[in-house]
């Protein structure tokens, strides 16, 4: 898995956070879920990234483009488009 440093670092972040709340500290998921669903993560991010949009000012922008985005920018850098279709699950 490919992750640029600010991910690493908020990762690390949330790691040492982690014995916080009860429900990061009793969970093996990054996200857990706070509703205690029966896969016990988030598994539907678009709630979540939509609030980090409206908080951010970002209008217009769906999960979906960051794949247009993903797919766009390694096919740039170099990705046959065999890779970037494993890649993107297709």
């Amino acid at each position: 898995m490919h992750l640029n440093a600010k991910a690493k670092e908020v990762l690390e972040e949330l790691a040492e956070r982690r014995d916080e709340e009860a429900r990061t500290r009793e969970s093996e998921f990054v996200f857990p879920s706070r509703q205690g669903t029966k896969k016990g993560h988030l598994f539907d991010l678009r709630k979540p990234f939509e609030k980090a949009c409206r908080e951010a000012g970002i209008k217009n922008f769906r999960v979906h483009d960051m794949r247009h985005t993903f797919a766009s920018v390694a096919v740039r850098s170099g990705a046959s488009l065999f890779d970037v279709q494993k890649l993107l699950g297709h």
